[in-house]
């Protein structure tokens, strides 16, 4: 007889349970048979997430639910109690799906650009960082100057004059990184420029403010949905 055979054997055997100064043990693990939990309803914004409470079209005792802001990007419908099984439904769910900028990676001049335009809030900083990028030379003549904390690169500032321009550090920036129904979040960030092997110039943002942005968006949330939700709603942040 394998092992497989006897080990077959064993798992036919019955639990048993047994009293051990009053605490219960099996020699088997149990698994408990809960009931099926409510389907929650997917939204992508913040507007949808208050709509299905104002429309409240389960019927549900607002008093006895939480709104749970989970992270800058989720947030959960839940009950305030747990049923008898220990279990809290879940009845909708908000979550919105911001493209991430690719910080700390170099990219060309134009691609940069590009995503600059894409990924953050227009402001001033974003223009000025954009006009500074756009001037740098690329035909392999551009130099830089670097003390580890600020940079100076060689730029043009005319049709053919070419001066030494300082890149600025820290940069205050806003990402899109949070529900657009609320102001986005700024950080700093570290603004780099550097020279690639084939002479052209490369830049790239790195994140400055060791993740404090995440606990503002879930504070700026939080602050819109109790402007929109019933006063008796128990909002969780």
């Amino acid at each position: 007889m394998d092992g497989s055979a006897i080990q077959r054997i064993v798992d036919l055997a019955p639990v048993q349970r047994h009293q051990v100064d009053g605490r219960e043990y099996a020699t088997e693990a149990l698994h408990m048979v809960a009931p099926p939990l409510v389907a929650k309803v997917p939204v992508g914004t913040l507007t949808g997430f208050s709509d299905y409470l104002a429309a409240n079209p389960d019927g549900l005792e607002l008093a006895g639910l939480i709104v749970h802001v989970a992270s800058p990007t989720q947030v959960h419908l839940i009950t305030a109690k747990p049923n008898v099984y220990r279990q809290r439904e879940t009845f909708v769910t908000a979550e919105c799906k911001p493209r991430a900028f690719p910080f700390g990676t170099y990219m060309g001049v134009e691609e940069f650009i590009i995503a600059l335009q894409t990924y953050f809030v227009a402001n001033s900083v974003v223009e000025q960082i954009q006009a500074l990028v756009s001037s740098i030379q690329s035909e392999g003549s551009a130099t830089y100057a670097d003390d580890g904390v600020s940079q100076q690169v060689t730029a043009k500032t005319g049709i053919v004059a070419v001066g030494n321009v300082k890149v600025p550090n820290p940069v205050t920036l806003a990402p899109y990184r949070t529900f657009l129904e609320v102001v986005q979040p700024a950080s700093l960030f570290v603004f780099r420029i550097r020279k690639e092997k084939d002479g052209a110039p490369a830049c790239a943002l790195f994140l400055a403010d060791g993740g404090s942005w995440e606990l503002q968006a879930i504070t700026l949330v939080r602050d819109w949905l109790k402007g929109m939700l019933p006063e008796d709603m128990t909002i969780l942040a």
